[in-house]
């Protein structure tokens, strides 16, 4: 914590919710540090923010940490970060995204320093959200934790050209009307799936197949189902093959049926 003065605190990081989910997109530009620095090397910290966010606070704090980002001297960093919130006098909402700023470059930092092969997008997320939670207080934390799993996923289908099955990206062109009835013959009322047979079939297809059969779920439907992705994890290959080759199945029996 940059600022140990509970009571500088307190009069400070006052904020509406609607000032909390203005930050929320603050957090989202930090996680992708680690997207920029994967694409452009360790000195591309921040992309362009660093030259061309109009948050003269943002763009002073990533100038000072690519200057200093080989260097060993984390501690120089801190103190001039705090230094900065201090001597600005920031409240409510500047204050919140300026330490959130301040405490998300240097947790990547340290990140980058405790990982040689850069980690991974998802390891980094929970350590942002370890990091710059607490301001957003106890209410906030699931509501930070799911735009960062959000971003997560999302940087995951853009990546995922390909499903497990080359023939399971035919779903992509499924009619929306068959990906309705393939998610809701398998959903119960509780938003949960008791079956994992669509979860893991989705969860190793290609972004565009999760994208399109996802797209006719509410957001808290696809929010449900997305999490029983997560959790598709030290999966056997042949499962995964399984299922899809179970989705497609049904599908290819309904469109015979039409």
């Amino acid at each position: 914590m940059l600022i140990k003065n509970m009571e500088y605190l307190s009069r400070h990081l006052r904020c509406t919710d609607e000032e909390k989910d203005a930050c929320l997109e603050t957090v989202a530009v930090i996680l992708h540090f680690w997207t920029d620095v994967r694409k452009n090397g360790v000195l591309a910290i921040g992309g362009d923010h660093a030259d061309q966010n109009p948050n003269p606070f943002f763009r002073t704090c990533l100038h000072d940490a690519i200057e200093l980002v080989s260097t060993d001297d984390e501690l120089l960093l801190e103190d001039l970060f705090a230094q900065y919130l201090i001597a600005g006098d920031y409240t409510g909402a500047g204050f919140l995204q300026n330490v959130v700023i301040a405490e998300g470059i240097l947790a990547y930092l340290r990140f980058l320093h405790e990982h040689e092969d850069g980690g991974s997008f998802r390891q980094w997320g929970d350590r942002l959200a370890l990091a710059v939670g607490g301001y957003f207080g106890v209410e906030y934390r699931e509501k930070l934790r799911k735009t960062i799993r959000q971003e997560i996923r999302k940087r995951e289908r853009e990546v995922k050209k390909t499903s497990l099955l080359p023939e399971f990206d035919a779903l992509a062109e499924l009619s929306l009307p068959l990906c309705e009835k393939l998610l809701r013959d398998t959903y119960d009322d509780h938003y949960a799936y008791g079956d994992r047979t669509v979860a893991l079939a989705l969860k190793y297809a290609s972004g565009a197949v999760q994208d399109h059969i996802l797209s006719v779920l509410s957001p808290e439907e696809r929010e449900a189902l997305e999490i029983e992705m997560d959790a598709c994890l030290l999966v056997r290959q042949t499962d995964v093959e399984r299922a899809q080759r179970e989705i497609l199945a049904a599908v290819g029996a309904w469109e015979a049926m039409d």
